[in-house]
């Protein structure tokens, strides 16, 4: 459990850091929308 949400806390980190990246919310959404497939 405890490498399971160490593995979700680095993938929230990749996500701040790519969102942080994003100027437009349409950038956002492409990202998110990539993430859910």
């Amino acid at each position: 459990a405890v490498v399971e949400s160490a593995r979700k806390v680095t993938a929230w980190k990749e996500f701040a850091k790519e969102a942080s990246k994003c100027e437009t919310y349409s950038d956002l959404g492409r990202m998110l929308l990539k993430l859910q497939n």
